[in-house]
């Protein structure tokens, strides 16, 4: 039953509002957030949480920003917690493939990152692995543009 329950969350929390932001031709719809090939720019911040959890869920603050050469740079957490990244961005059909390498700290291993986001108007989300308090999880990401790379608002700073 509980396997059961886990799959059907993990099925209705990956395909919910999919497929709304999307161009007939199956392109994004243009954006001042997005340079001409559809990538993201910009600062966007957001939030990563482990589904599914059990009695404690993994929860923390995303900030990336994204460069109109194809690259981006950002930290997983915040404040002096924060992890550092960079990598580099690229499309795939109707996604945003993201992709790099977050920084170890005295307490966790660097790790490589591969971030699949689909857009949905102002968003971006999807899923992903990674690790919360140094135990695999998988986790669903949000980010949305932050104006000007100011605070990333209530979401983004969790």
């Amino acid at each position: 039953m509980r396997r059961g329950l886990i799959v059907l969350l993990m099925a209705v929390t990956t395909s919910v509002g999919y497929g709304t932001a999307f161009a007939a031709d199956g392109d994004v719809a243009a954006s001042p957030r997005t340079t001409d090939s559809g990538l993201p720019r910009g600062v966007w911040a957001g939030t990563l949480w482990e589904v599914p959890a059990s009695l404690t869920q993994g929860q923390g603050a995303v900030k990336l920003e994204f460069r109109d050469d194809g690259t981006w740079t950002g930290e997983f957490g915040h404040g002096e917690k924060a992890r550092r990244a960079a990598g580099t961005v690229t499309r795939r059909g109707g996604n945003v493939i993201v992709s790099g390498r977050v920084a170890g700290t005295d307490k966790e291993l660097p790790m490589d990152l591969r971030l699949t986001l689909q857009p949905h108007g102002d968003r971006l989300s999807g899923v992903t692995e990674t690790a919360f308090a140094q135990r695999s999880a998988t986790a669903m990401v949000e980010l949305r543009p932050v104006p000007d790379g100011g605070p990333a608002g209530p979401r983004g700073s969790q």
